[in-house]
């Protein structure tokens, strides 16, 4: 019965390595992909338009959802080694053995919604990009204190 054990146990790590090597790679945060991208598309470093793009992703290519944006219009994605943001309409989901649009795909597995933060994110993944100088132009301004003298004139 001893022998039976660990044999199963010895089986059940050789076939664990073999199917799911990024989770033995030693790697931190290694995610297996869970998405295709339906068309070439670009990773931005944020979630809209205005943002640089970090790369070009081709079309049918394999990519990892961390997690979108509440209205699940943009997703925070890793393609080959970088991170960064695309639209979700261009995105299908894999779950119980089907592709699906991003908005399905997040009811069912419980996707996060995630808010981004130009002051962590940026810092975290970009700061060896040639676009990392725009960081401080591209912080959003400190609002102005609010004081009473702000809304009333003194009486003279």
């Amino acid at each position: 019965m001893c022998i039976f054990r660990a044999t199963l146990v010895a089986v059940t790590v050789a076939l664990s390595v073999f199917f799911f090597p990024a989770a033995f790679s030693g790697k931190a945060g290694a995610a297996q992909p869970n998405a295709y991208v339906t068309s070439k598309v670009n990773q931005r470093a944020g979630p809209s338009t205005d943002y640089p793009v970090v790369t070009k992703v081709p079309a049918r290519s394999y990519v990892t959802i961390f997690g979108c944006i509440k209205s699940y219009r943009w997703c925070d994605i890793g393609y080959r080694g970088s991170r960064g943001w695309v639209l979700a309409r261009y995105l299908r989901a894999y779950t119980a053995g089907r592709y699906m649009p991003v908005q399905d795909f997040a009811l069912r597995v419980r996707l996060p919604a995630v808010v981004f933060s130009i002051d962590t994110y940026w810092p975290k993944y970009y700061r060896k990009r040639p676009f990392y100088s725009q960081y401080a132009s591209r912080r959003a301004p400190r609002r102005p204190a609010v004081t009473v003298e702000a809304f009333y004139r003194p009486l003279s």
